[in-house]
């Protein structure tokens, strides 16, 4: 009888315990993304479930199409012209394009930086460039002052932050070209809608960084360079140092290695042929690393490139004519055709967003309705 009446209580424990997640998702998934963050910052459980793929689709599904979460791919077309497109798992959301900025017919526009929190700073590709920060969701846009335009953009990167909305866009520029070691910054604070010159950056004279987007963490940008290291600007201390990658990470050279970020934290990805590693930088301060796990990829994979993590559980991968969603965990996919070819030259920008009005600001406008604030 003692250990029947044990077995009994064991399991009301455990339906107990499901009920409390249960209870938590309905919760989580129904706060605002302003919300969710600070959410995630209040325990372990919290910041693991919200991260999972089965968190994110349901917080789309529930949201009826208020937060939507997918991809930018932008691609150069001939005479230097690009074209973005945006991607998702979900159909009725992948007609965000960005014909409601105020530009020329004949002036492209190009993205060049992406934030967490659904906004993008976009440039012109005209004479005389136009910048603009803008909200695709909400079609609203404030045009900013230029930077040094005379230099070559190497990359640019670009942090949110609410309550209440301001943003720091940083820009990586060079008299020569992208793959000079001899760097100018300038940082831009919308505040006072101002760029300020910042120290130049002098790397190693055989470093560079390659194209890509930076992942944003701990208070810095990253960037992964053609060494095998990590380039860290801290945009508020507004000083960079090179961050080591794991030592069993860059033993095998033939892998190709892409910066992610996973639950919040500095994370990388080692692809071979047949296997993938994660790693997370577990204690960014002592520059601790710890492998996450390493999983044999499923064929369906084949020649799709993974270039991002979607969710925890969730890698976005693009083929040639097509974008997939991998679940290496349990070996499913969701592919989507994309009509056009992409190329290991097109950039990827992570988007996540809501529709709530965000009141941009000064020069601010709604892309079809014509008011200006």
């Amino acid at each position: 009888m003692e250990e029947s009446k044990e077995i009994t209580t064991t399991t009301s424990s455990c339906a107990s315990t499901d009920l409390v997640t249960d209870v938590f998702h309905q919760i989580l998934m129904r706060v605002s993304l302003n919300t969710l963050n600070p959410c995630r910052e209040v325990c372990k459980d919290w910041l693991k479930l919200t991260h999972e793929s089965y968190f994110a689709n349901l917080q789309t599904q529930n949201s009826n199409g208020k937060i939507v979460s997918g991809y930018y791919i932008q691609c150069l077309k001939p005479v230097n012209r690009y074209t973005c497109t945006y991607v998702s798992k979900n159909p009725t959301t992948s007609s965000l394009d960005l014909k409601f900025l105020p530009t020329n017919y004949y002036d492209a526009t190009k993205i060049v930086a992406s934030s967490s929190q659904g906004f993008l700073c976009c440039v012109t590709q005209s004479r005389i460039p136009r910048y603009y920060v803008c909200k695709p969701t909400t079609k609203e846009w404030r045009k900013i002052a230029n930077p040094k335009t005379r230099y070559f953009t190497v990359s640019m990167a670009m942090v949110v932050r609410t309550n209440p909305l301001n943003f720091i866009i940083v820009r990586l520029s060079s008299l020569l070209s992208c793959f000079s070691s001899h760097l100018q910054c300038e940082i831009y604070l919308s505040k006072y809608n101002k760029w300020k010159k910042s120290k130049d950056i002098k790397l190693p004279s055989t470093m560079y960084l390659p194209q890509g987007s930076a992942v944003s963490s701990n208070g810095a940008l990253h960037w992964l360079t053609n060494e095998d290291c990590i380039f860290a600007f801290n945009y508020n201390q507004e000083n960079w140092t090179l961050l080591s990658l794991p030592e069993e990470a860059t033993m095998n050279t033939n892998n190709r290695k892409q910066l992610v970020k996973y639950e919040h934290k500095l994370a990388l990805l080692s692809m071979g042929e047949e296997w993938m590693e994660l790693w997370v930088m577990q204690n960014y301060a002592k520059r601790l690393w710890n492998k996450r796990l390493c999983v044999k990829l499923n064929p369906i994979v084949g020649n799709n490139e993974l270039v991002d993590l979607y969710t925890s559980d969730v890698a976005f991968a693009r083929g040639f004519c097509k974008v997939m969603w991998y679940n290496y965990i349990n070996n499913s996919h969701t592919e989507v055709d994309t009509k056009f070819p992409i190329t290991h030259l097109d950039e990827i920008f992570p988007f996540y967003s809501d529709s709530e009005y965000s009141f941009l600001g000064g020069d601010l406008s709604f892309g079809n309705s014509g008011r200006v604030l």
